[in-house]
């Protein structure tokens, strides 16, 4: 995970601050497993995977319904592993997910204001190229 790729990493989009993340901005794709969710999925399990943070500190759980999910099980730039549990529908993200393991992602924690739509995007800070939508970077690649 180096920095000179950075306009090739993927990019994975997480809505709330999970600590689960530990701060991690780079993580490599390991693994892709498929998981039911259900009424008899491990509670414990649940909580570690959709637990997350609001900016004023209060504690919140993204709501996962019943059904059929991926868990992506990846290995982030402090040496701290998470898992993440993604729709797996359409079939063609489902795909893309599989044809990604060892392919290394960037972490847009869009909450915390880290992200393209901020205007403090740290991949720009980086030396990235301009990300695609950033409204904040313009055809030269200024921010």
């Amino acid at each position: 995970m180096s920095a000179k790729n950075l306009d090739r990493w993927a990019v994975i989009r997480f809505s709330h601050n999970y600590p689960k993340l530990h701060g991690q901005r780079l993580a490599e794709l390991l693994a892709v497993r498929f998981i039911t969710i259900s009424k008899t999925t491990n509670p414990e399990m649940l909580e570690y995977d959709t637990r997350y943070e609001n900016a004023d500190g209060t504690i919140g759980h993204y709501p996962l319904k019943s059904g059929q999910y991926m868990r992506l099980i990846f290995d982030g730039d402090k040496g701290i592993p998470f898992t993440t549990i993604r729709k797996a529908w359409p079939p063609r993200k489902v795909k893309f997910y599989q044809e990604m393991v060892g392919e290394t992602f960037w972490i847009d924690v869009e909450e915390t204001g880290d992200n393209c739509n901020s205007g403090d995007c740290e991949r720009h800070k980086l030396g990235a190229e301009p990300c695609a939508g950033c409204p904040y970077c313009d055809a030269e690649g200024n921010i």
